[in-house]
């Protein structure tokens, strides 16, 4: 009895895969259809490569992202087989390796290394044809974090100008299947999922397919799958970084040695694995879509942006120098024009008041006055003769003498004529009395003013 129990026991320990394995590898894999789906696509890989590692057995969980990003931050995962933008979300808080491989589907005979996007509308839907059609409109999508079940078909509409804020995006399905689901029975308007759902789904015998149509369907030559969107590199396999190099190495290159038509690759549906695919393109189209991680703003400092656009920088601050120092040239010409102008506004009014003194001190005097050439320093004046001068109107300045005469000379005015004339002393007090100008004798030692 005890003999047939250790033959027993011996050949379970020789018929277990991974029995005698020395250390448990965890494979995640991202479920985007049902757990039963993928853990029966992706279970002969796992074993593939338990064969393939000697003293290690690869076991396999399959994770929605909730699951794998908590199983990663309980360090539980030690490779991660995941789309792209998925990958890149969870590089940004966790520590993991580049992509060891990268995987390359088969479809029909097919080689596809690409992924991308569909856009499912009921067949029956006439009022919605275009892109533009989706404003308004309830679009069910499994998760922000998939490639093509949300990214790639949003960054066409962002590309083609469209405003996602007047979409209705519902993201609580995760499941491909569960979307397709929502459209067929209208609780959607229109569904993202990925390439190749639709044609797995009429190869398990979903007659309804039928009833859907592809929305900006895209034709490409060699691409056996329905498409909406541009392609996009297809999922990549990463290590954490509690793998052993050696270990990484040895399953990147089983990886690549996987054959077409070993049980694995049918078994999932794939050609085998590539090298590591760039995705660089795919981390631009979740950029412009701020889509996390890069739905928050990095912080950036003046240095950022001094190093990001110094010859700009530089540019801009000689432009400022130069701009200031006409300013404060011309701050100072400024003053100085304003100076000039209060010193010419100071001048002008000293010039009137001196001019307004000038006419009254004419106006004053303006009594009549004798003119005529200087007499020699010893002539007699006095005895000479009388001198007079007639007043004219206040109004008019007193003629000049005429000249060439020795004679003092008097202007008078009388009140009909324009001005006075010249007359000689001899006739002053009878012209005086005649015309009406007032006159004045002046016996050289005092005068006495006479009214006409």
């Amino acid at each position: 009895m005890m003999r047939r129990g250790l033959i027993l026991l011996l050949a379970v320990l020789i018929f277990t895969p991974g029995a005698w394995a020395g250390e448990v590898l965890t494979l995640g894999v991202l479920s985007y259809r049902p757990k039963a789906i993928m853990q029966r696509t992706w279970q002969p890989l796992a074993n593939y490569l338990t064969q393939a590692v000697p003293g290690h057995e690869v076991r396999l969980r399959v994770l929605n992202p909730a699951e794998m990003e908590g199983a990663l931050q309980r360090h539980e995962l030690d490779f991660v087989f995941s789309n792209p933008a998925h990958y890149i979300s969870l590089r940004s808080g966790n520590l993991l390796s580049g992509a060891l491989a990268t995987v390359v589907r088969a479809e029909k005979g097919h080689i596809v290394p690409a992924i991308g996007g569909v856009m499912i509308v009921r067949d029956d839907r006439d009022d919605i044809t275009t892109l533009r059609d989706l404003y308004g409109k309830r679009v069910a999508t499994p998760a922000p974090s998939f490639l093509g079940g949300y990214v790639s078909q949003a960054f066409e509409l962002f590309d083609a100008g469209l405003d996602l804020d007047r979409i209705e995006f519902e993201s609580s399905a995760q499941l491909h299947d569960r979307i397709v689901d929502a459209v067929l029975r209208g609780e959607a308007d229109v569904g993202f999922v990925r390439t190749g759902v639709l044609e797995d789904l009429a190869r398990e015998g979903r007659t309804d397919i039928s009833q859907l149509r592809v929305l900006n369907r895209q034709n490409l030559p060699g691409f056996p799958y329905a498409l909406s969107t541009r392609l996009y590199p297809e999922w990549p396999l990463v290590a954490l970084p509690q793998v052993n190099s050696e270990t990484a190495r040895v399953i990147a290159a089983r990886l690549l040695n996987l054959e077409a038509d070993d049980p694995a690759a049918i078994s999932a549906g794939i050609h085998g694995f590539s090298i590591p695919a760039d995705y660089a393109p795919v981390e631009s189209a979740m950029r412009s879509l701020r889509a996390p991680p890069f739905d928050q703003l990095p912080e950036f400092t003046w240095q950022d942006v001094f190093d990001r656009y110094q010859p700009v920088v530089i540019s801009l601050l000689g432009a400022g120098c130069i701009i200031l120092a006409l300013a404060i040239g011309l701050a100072r010409r400024n003053r100085q024009l304003d100076r000039s102008n209060r010193q010419a506004r100071h001048l002008a009014v000293a010039m009137k008041l001196e001019r307004e003194r000038l006419d009254n001190v004419i106006a004053a005097t303006q009594v009549g006055t004798w003119e005529g050439r200087s007499r020699p320093a010893n002539s007699r004046s006095i005895g000479a003769g009388p001198r007079c001068w007639a007043t004219p109107p206040r109004s008019s300045p007193p003629s000049p003498s005429r000249p060439g005469t020795g004679s003092p000379t008097l202007t008078t005015r009388s009140p009909s004529s324009a001005s006075c004339r010249p007359i000689s002393p001899a006739r002053c007090r009878v012209s005086a009395t005649t015309s009406g100008c007032g006159t004045r004798t002046d016996t050289g030692s005092g005068s006495t003013p006479a009214a006409a």
